[in-house]
């Protein structure tokens, strides 16, 4: 191509990794990185420009070679990209120009800065956020608020599994992955505010720490937490899942609550030694945490053929030592008697029956 106005080559001398340090109070908007320039002019000395990152409006970035024209180009000339010569250097150059541009919109949005749309929220100081659109609207259901609701969006998500420390992680999160911010006290608030938010990889992760932090000191509460919160689709169904496979499955096994073979399949077998150790410390701590689940899940779990169980009279024994605990609770507790019983079942497919009602 011929043109009476030189056209430079420019590509990006030395970007080093961008520092998530905080950066102090005096943020200047105008930092600037160093290019050389490599005009392919053997007679032209290789000089340095500077080009500043937010008012570069005649450079065009191409497979990590930015095309800038001279100061005195022609206004009719259009810009031709070009591939870079340097192909070592084109996978790296834009990802850390990229990087760097996520670090500066989210500097950016920590200082304040050119911000365009403002999120009011009731439960944040200040009742509000400053934010720019551009980075909101990668949430479906904030795109629908900016492009309804203008600059100003009002906030009238009614859950009170949403707070302050979970929405300053989601929408952190549209800006930079906040994934390290997530903490066994706050996944449940990051779930209910993602979920609202419609931020999919953000509800995907989680839903796997909660899954993967399940243990015996926090199973009722999640387990509770679920029981009497709004239900997030099929992260909150996913998550039971999980729950009752650990209590069934992992929980008894973790604790080692049944031997091998029980008193009652020697019995049956005619061959074998007694573990005298049975019912062991693991045996009465899973029926004290089985005697705090909600009816509806001890009946599931116990009845489950997943239950890790030798026989079915164990299996019996077992729910019988669960619902007397249960009935000592009630007493503590001072709440109204409650009847569960516990049935052998001959001829069907689940060998016991738990209920709370009275035939």
């Amino acid at each position: 191509m011929t043109n009476n106005c030189e056209q430079r080559s420019i590509s990006v001398n030395k970007i080093s990794k961008v520092s998530k340090e905080p950066i102090s109070e005096n943020f200047d908007m105008s930092d600037e990185f160093t290019v050389e320039n490599m005009s392919t002019n053997e007679n032209e000395q290789t000089t340095s420009q500077s080009v500043n990152t937010m008012g570069c409006e005649d450079a065009l970035e191409v497979n990590s070679e930015l095309i800038i024209p001279q100061k005195d180009y022609d206004p009719s000339f259009v810009i031709t990209p070009t591939l870079n010569s340097f192909q070592s250097d084109a996978a790296e150059v834009p990802f850390t120009i990229s990087e760097n541009i996520c670090f500066h919109l989210y500097q950016c949005y920590l200082h304040s800065k050119f911000c365009d749309i403002e999120l009011q929220v009731p439960y944040v100081q200040d009742n509000s956020i400053k934010v720019h659109a551009i980075i909101l609207s990668r949430s479906q259901y904030l795109k629908k608020l900016i492009e309804t609701d203008g600059p100003i969006i009002v906030m009238d998500v009614d859950d009170p599994n949403m707070n302050q420390e979970a929405l300053y992680i989601c929408i952190g999160h549209l800006y930079t992955p906040h994934y390290n911010c997530v903490t066994s006290s706050n996944v449940r608030y990051v779930l209910a505010t993602a979920y609202h938010f419609e931020l999919k990889d953000l509800c995907d992760f989680a839903r796997d720490f909660i899954k993967n932090i399940l243990n015996p000191y926090n199973i009722l509460v999640i387990g509770q937490w679920l029981e009497n919160s709004i239900t997030y689709g099929e992260y909150s169904e996913e998550i039971k899942n999980s729950i009752f496979d650990y209590l069934a499955v992992s929980l008894p096994t973790d604790l080692q609550v049944f031997p091998e073979k029980s008193i009652y399949q020697i019995m049956k077998d005619g061959i074998g030694d007694i573990d005298s150790s049975f019912p062991n410390s693991g045996y009465y701590k899973l029926v004290d945490i089985y005697a705090l689940l909600p009816f509806n899940w001890f009946k599931r779990v116990v009845e489950s053929d997943k239950f890790s169980c030798p026989t079915d009279l164990d299996r019996y024994h077992f729910a019988r030592q669960v619902i007397s605990a249960r009935a000592k609770r009630y007493a503590t507790e001072d709440r109204p008697k409650q009847y569960e019983a516990v049935f052998m079942s001959f001829g069907s497919d689940c060998p016991i029956l738990v209920t709370n009602e009275k035939s």
